[in-house]
């Protein structure tokens, strides 16, 4: 069973555990989502039918993956600290993109720096980096996640 992350707001998140069995079901998100700092960062994932999710970045490297229902969605925002701390993504990561019921979908592998200046009170945060390590990460993905290596995956990051 994956483990469920509420946070504030009405977006939540539910990241897949590698014990976790794949299902038909639901569609998957996974990739690489890496912070080098102490604050919150996500991407808000907004769906067509109402739901919220929130791909959180975290500090590891290793392969994350979320589930989510089935439906058209896209990433508009990138959310820092909290709910009022967001701007529209530079990229469209998923636009409008149909995922599907059983679908397992990569969406990159993406770098982020966050700062605090204590004096200030400044935080501060860049995504440094996204990369399409489609083959890399997927090969990661099915030796980390024993439930998903027989399953067939989409590389559906943007060009």
């Amino acid at each position: 069973m994956g483990t469920l992350a509420i946070l504030p707001g009405c977006a939540h998140s539910i990241r897949v555990s590698p014990s976790d069995s794949y299902s038909r079901d639901s569609a998957y998100l996974y990739g690489r989502f890496y912070i080098d700092g102490m604050s919150p960062l996500w991407y808000q994932l907004n769906c067509h039918d109402g739901s919220k999710y929130k791909i959180q970045f975290s500090k590891s490297s290793a392969v994350r993956v979320f589930k989510i229902a089935p439906s058209v969605c896209q990433v508009d925002y990138i959310v820092f600290g909290n709910e009022t701390q967001n701007e529209m993504v530079g990229f469209r990561l998923l636009r409008n993109e149909v995922l599907d019921a059983g679908g397992v979908y990569y969406v990159g592998d993406f770098a982020a720096d966050s700062t605090w200046n204590w004096m200030e009170g400044i935080v501060t945060w860049i995504v440094k980096g996204r990369r399409n390590e489609y083959a890399k990460t997927t090969a990661a993905l099915k030796r980390a996640f024993p439930g998903f290596a027989s399953v067939a995956t989409e590389d559906r990051m943007p060009r």
